[in-house]
């Protein structure tokens, strides 16, 4: 046989002036297009929503792949919470004094953790995630950076390829 819909369901605890909440990160989603239509995805959320439940989990968050997909999770619950845009950056605009390094896994998740700490309602994801999204992102030619200026790290860099140019994931 051959799997016609999937999804991951990685512990990813919401940050709270109290300290943590737990919750789910739902996420790498997809139904083989000669599936879909079939309710499959729809029987996953289910059973993801009701792993939670029986763990005693109040959330679950993802970030729908593409616009089109909002309306989808709705359909389930999910609701906006927070929002992302996309922005070109152009080689003339500076960047004088930054590092694009590679960067493991553990590293990723240290320094999402120490960064997110100080905005109550993030999601920490876990490092199982970042593990999850190195073979990912290698699966897919691309690789995990940390972005660092002066020493001091600021963040990470999910790197593809899209049409033979870089491409910025996450």
């Amino acid at each position: 046989g051959r799997v016609a819909s999937a999804l991951y369901l990685l512990d990813a605890p919401l940050l709270t002036e109290a300290g943590g909440e737990p919750s789910l990160y739902l996420c790498a989603a997809a139904t083989r297009p000669e599936y879909r239509g079939r309710g499959y995805m729809a029987d996953l959320i289910g059973q993801a929503k009701e792993l939670a439940r029986s763990r005693g989990i109040p959330s679950i968050s993802l970030i729908p792949a593409e616009a089109s997909l909002f309306s989808y999770y709705e359909r389930f619950g999910f609701r906006s919470f927070f929002y992302r845009s996309r922005y070109t950056a152009r080689a003339e605009e500076g960047g004088e004094g930054y590092d694009f390094l590679p960067a493991g896994p553990e590293e990723l998740f240290r320094l999402e953790t120490e960064v997110l700490r100080q905005y109550p309602g993030s999601a920490l994801k876990s490092p199982a995630y970042f593990a999850f999204l190195q073979r990912e992102t290698a699966l897919l030619g691309g690789g995990l950076l940390k972005i660092v200026r002066r020493g001091n790290p600021l963040g990470y860099l999910v790197c593809l390829r899209e049409g033979g140019a870089p491409y910025i994931k996450e």
